[in-house]
């Protein structure tokens, strides 16, 4: 959740050497993303470190993608509805009924989408977001891969980077019956994409 007290340079750590260090350009002109982060970050409620880090998990560190690169006059940032046997004419048909058609409207819209569909949930870190434990509902997740609160995690770490002040909070999710030693992660697949059922079998 946005507090007010994120940077531009931890967004900026965040977008190391990607497209999200450089600027678009769109029908309303030349712009940052960096800054456009910000502004969207203040404007959705959501940490314009999460709205990064999960740009970077969602598209290719060139941002050479049809489903941003205003190649059919929207954008969809978040990759929403991008999937099915069209990923690209799936998510651009959502991004139109959005009316994404600027850079800014779509990462707004999907910080929005974001806030609206986990945050406001109480599926504010990445665990909860993609194993809702939250509020008993465990099939409402974000995505399925067993890793991805990993991978994004990491670019958030990068936002702290090396700021020995930076104030973290930290919500651990504890359980009954836990074993005394972690059991360590589940066995990688080649498409890193094992799938939980609702009784929490892989």
């Amino acid at each position: 959740t946005y507090t007010g007290t994120e940077t531009k340079s931890g967004v900026k750590s965040i977008a190391g050497d990607s497209f999200l260090a450089g600027k678009y350009t769109d029908s309303t002109g030349t712009h940052s993303y960096i800054d456009t982060i910000m502004k969207v970050a203040k404007a959705s409620k959501v940490s314009p470190y999460v709205i990064a880090a999960t740009l970077r998990v969602e598209q290719p560190t060139s941002g050479e993608s049809p489903l941003i690169d205003g190649s059919y006059g929207y954008y969809n940032f978040f990759n929403f509805a991008a999937s099915g046997s069209d990923v690209v004419g799936n998510g651009i048909a959502y991004a139109k009924k959005q009316g994404w058609d600027t850079v800014y409207k779509s990462i707004l819209g999907g910080a929005q989408g974001y806030y609206n569909g986990y945050l406001k949930y109480d599926q504010d870190t990445y665990f909860y977001k993609d194993f809702n434990v939250t509020n008993g509902d465990f099939d409402h997740q974000y995505a399925q891969g067993v890793y991805d609160p990993i991978g994004s995690g990491i670019f958030l770490r990068n936002a702290i980077g090396e700021d020995k002040e930076a104030t973290v909070v930290l919500r651990i999710p504890v359980y009954t019956e836990m074993p005394a030693e972690a059991p360590g992660y589940p066995a990688e697949t080649s498409s890193l994409n094992a799938r939980y059922t609702k009784k929490g079998a892989v």
